[in-house]
């Protein structure tokens, strides 16, 4: 699959895996000192450090969205947020201790229930991220999960971590 990569002035176009690609970033700027670096938001408000360090694993098929959601939780909340597809994340749930497992929807509820089972079995929150019409429609089962729709508000994507963690089995 391609994915494009975004330089000063141009942009390039890798094959790839979204794993490979989340692994290869240059992440050589975090050592670069704190007053050469312009603070993000967190930090200029201090909110990162005022909430305990969430584990969070973003389950989604879209490189974007994935990416997108965890520069929302990273600024915003201090996550450590972790990336993987839905093809890997049983791999990625079993690897490490999650507190949140933001987990895309499929479109039947009884692959949407395995799948909460799964995660809240590794002592997680789950929550659905879905792009269905007729989300609001899922069985009773699910019901009661905390689920976000795609597209999504930022404010709405930190309160529904936020509730989560805080229902944690």
């Amino acid at each position: 699959m391609q994915y494009p990569l975004f330089y000063p002035k141009r942009v390039a176009f890798v094959e790839c895996s979204i794993e490979v690609l989340i692994r290869d970033w240059d992440m050589s700027f975090l050592n670069d000192r704190a007053d050469d670096v312009r603070q993000g938001p967190a930090a200029q408000e201090g909110k990162a450090m005022q909430n305990p360090l969430l584990r969070v694993l973003v389950v989604e098929s879209q490189l974007l969205i994935a990416v997108e959601i965890e520069y929302i939780l990273t600024e915003k909340l201090g996550c450590d947020v972790t990336l993987t597809t839905l093809a890997r994340y049983e791999d990625a749930l079993s690897d490490g201790p999650y507190d949140v497992v933001l987990v895309e929807a499929a479109p039947s509820w009884k692959a949407n229930l395995a799948r909460v089972e799964q995660i809240r079995a590794a002592g997680a929150a789950a929550v659905l991220l879905s792009s269905y019409e007729d989300f609001a429609e899922e069985a009773p089962s699910t019901a009661g999960l905390p689920k976000l729709e795609k597209p999504f508000d930022p404010a709405d994507l930190i309160a529904i971590v936020r509730e989560a963690a805080s229902r944690r089995v």
